[in-house]
């Protein structure tokens, strides 16, 4: 385990980004293009708590999705694929990797109607908040805790 620095929070992403107090491993490279359904990868993620471990996944279809902040406060709109994945408490926060092994996306839900489908941000919609967050090292604050 290590300590790390929050230096970007973004609640209609549903998004932070952590600064490592030291190098950790190099970063995965993230992928910006849109990938077409039926494009293979893995859910990468340490579900229940557990050891890291990927659940295979596939991309079903793009969806512009349009819904309200982690708070419930605002609109947002954020481009989103659907997967055919088994998502779990702990996958949250972790990449959706191509076959390739690069980010094509931040896993953030499960499916509540639908076992065996989870939602990952797009690559493309997280790309501008990292790049803003890759000059930053001073802490920044996360909101209020959700029940």
């Amino acid at each position: 385990s290590f300590s790390a620095t929050t230096v970007l929070f973004d609640p209609g992403l549903d998004l932070a980004v952590l600064r490592p107090s030291e190098n950790v491993a190099a970063p995965l490279d993230l992928d910006p293009i849109e990938l077409e359904r039926g494009a293979e990868g893995a859910v990468l993620g340490f579900p229940g708590g557990d050891d890291l471990s990927g659940e295979p996944a596939a991309v079903l279809q793009t969806i512009a999705a349009v819904g309200r902040d982690i708070y419930g406060r605002d609109v947002v709109r954020r481009d989103v694929y659907e997967l055919q994945t088994d998502v779990h408490p702990g996958n949250s926060g972790g990449p959706f990797v191509t076959t390739g092994g690069d980010v094509a996306g931040v896993v953030f839900a499960a499916a509540t109607a639908d076992e065996g489908i989870g939602y990952a941000l797009t690559a493309a919609e997280v790309e501008p908040r990292i790049d803003d967050a890759q000059a930053r090292s001073s802490p920044v604050g996360t909101g209020p805790c959700l029940d």
